[in-house]
């Protein structure tokens, strides 16, 4: 009896450290989406990006010396912009692809500068440019389904995090502002910080030594606040009769 409790408890341990061993495989499939073998590819930039259906965002350079923007699925592949296709000049950072397919990019200008877009390979739009108030992209955060862009600028006397849609850019918070008890000294966003609700997830360093992570969300004007009150208020009555 007391042989056989052995071997059952030799046999659960084993069973256990076999499970918690690190770096244990399962079984996956691999999609090849692009590769320096093929006769369009030579290099690939930055990290990519992708959306659930799938679809990949990157950025590659090409054989016949230009660069782009680009999807692809593993089957078919789609240029979103190219270096030698007036605006741009040239690519930096990630490419940022949301669950439409449309992707968010850095790129350089032909006329000199450069700014943060989005595009499908239909349509491309401006989300931010590099003038007297943003010097610098720090970071293309993410995109959204609206197509709503995160990104980190670098502004005169510190640094924000802002969000755009090539028709609006609102400043989130910046370095100075008042946070938790406290002033902002540092701030950083992820290239997923940004979701479909508009909620911004980003880390923090206060002046006092603090740090941490805080989700912001934009607060409904009083206007709005009113109308949804009220119409909460008339959807009673109407439940009430």
């Amino acid at each position: 009896m007391n042989f056989t409790r052995s071997i059952t408890r030799a046999a659960c341990a084993a069973a256990i450290l076999l499970a918690a061993t690190p770096g244990a495989r399962a079984q996956f499939s691999f999609t090849n989406i692009a590769d320096s073998t093929s006769p369009t590819f030579s290099s690939f930039n930055g990290r990519p990006s992708i959306n659930a259906t799938g679809t990949v965002g990157f950025s590659g350079g090409l054989d016949a010396g230009d660069s782009g923007i680009f999807t692809g699925n593993g089957t078919t592949t789609t240029t979103i912009a190219l270096a030698s296709g007036s605006p741009f000049s040239s690519f930096g950072g990630n490419a940022a692809i949301n669950s439409v397919g449309r992707v968010g990019f850095q790129a350089n200008l032909d006329a000199g500068g450069s700014g943060l877009f989005t595009g499908n390979g239909i349509s491309t739009t401006t989300i931010a440019l590099v003038d007297p108030t943003f010097l610098n992209f720090q970071t293309l955060s993410s995109i959204n389904t609206a197509g709503m862009v995160a990104f980190r600028a670098t502004l005169s006397g510190g640094n924000g995090l802002f969000l755009g849609d090539g028709t609006t850019t609102t400043q989130v918070i910046r370095t100075g502002d008042a946070l938790f008890g406290s002033t902002v000294s540092l701030l950083d966003v992820g290239e997923t910080g940004l979701n479909d609700a508009g909620q911004l997830a980003f880390k923090y360093t206060l002046a006092n030594g603090v740090s941490g992570v805080a989700v912001a969300a934009a607060v409904p004007e009083p206007g709005s606040a009113l109308l949804l009150l009220g119409g909460a208020a008339l959807l009673g009555l109407r439940r009430r009769r």
